[in-house]
């Protein structure tokens, strides 16, 4: 966590703009990361020590708790339009930053799909892992086919799976094609569709590309970006459940990546 900080603190002292508010909202949210970074590793701990299987960390009071209150330490205000309607099943969503994750493991007890490179991320990597996250290899459609029966396994114990199925990340003004690939587990398993839009506006309702974990950016560019804005406002908007029953994979990414670019087009730029 120092060499988090540090890292942190050097890339806010490259830039003249940053503000001292901006410095305070850095060592606020580090203080609050902090308690994260003790209470995860010692909860682990005593669940192994008990032989105990690690519970969604989703479920856990304390965990919500904090969340929340990171989100607020980060200045999100999330608005939510709809609300997640199956308790088993695939809910597909547009990827714009890691803050997505946060934002909607608040709303529900979503179990994410995530790349590998994921568990090696500071904080996220262990949040991931508790939180029944399923990590799969994506390096090329081979590897992606092999993750099918992992994501079936957790979708036939009743699970819900939150996939971003543009495999990377956009600024959020529209979304990329859908990899139809995993959508076959929900079709194998017979579980229904939820697609999910999410942008990231200003105080007045205006774009905010600052939010965009893209291209060359890393977890902190993001982060200090953010802190140097006022509010950052996340809608989230959930469309109405697909039913699957007659619908193959690549039917169901056409439909859903429709409904989430159709609201796109529709908030203003």
């Amino acid at each position: 966590m120092v060499t988090i900080a540090l890292t942190l603190v050097d890339k806010i002292k490259q830039d003249q703009r940053t503000t001292l508010r901006a410095y305070y909202r850095l060592a606020d949210v580090f203080c609050h990361c902090s308690k994260l970074s003790v209470t995860l590793p010692t909860r682990h701990l005593i669940n192994t020590l008990r032989r105990e299987q690690d519970n969604h960390l989703l479920e856990n009071r304390s965990f919500k708790k904090w969340l929340g209150k990171l989100i607020e330490k980060l200045n999100v205000e999330v608005i939510v339009e709809g609300q997640p309607e199956i308790t088993s099943g695939l809910y597909v969503s547009n990827h714009i930053s890691w803050l997505d994750a946060v934002v909607l493991a608040n709303i529900s007890n979503f179990s994410f799909i995530a790349k590998n490179e994921v568990k090696r991320w500071p904080l996220i990597g262990p949040f991931g892992q508790m939180a029944r996250t399923v990590f799969i290899e994506r390096k090329n459609k081979f590897s992606v086919y092999r993750s099918l029966p992992k994501l079936e396994e957790h979708l036939n114990k009743g699970r819900a799976l939150m996939l971003f199925p543009e495999g990377t990340t956009t600024n959020g003004t529209s979304a990329l094609p859908f990899f139809p690939m995993l959508y076959e587990a929900a079709v194998r398993s017979q579980k229904p569709v939820q697609a999910v839009t999410i942008r990231y506006t200003d105080h007045d309702n205006r774009f905010m590309p600052e939010v965009g974990f893209i291209e060359e950016d890393n977890l902190f560019d993001t982060l200090i970006r953010m802190l140097k804005r006022n509010i950052v406002k996340a809608h989230i908007c959930f469309h109405p459940p697909i039913e699957n029953r007659s619908l193959c994979r690549k039917k169901l990414a056409h439909q859903s990546h429709k409904m989430i670019v159709d609201r796109l087009s529709l908030l203003p730029i």
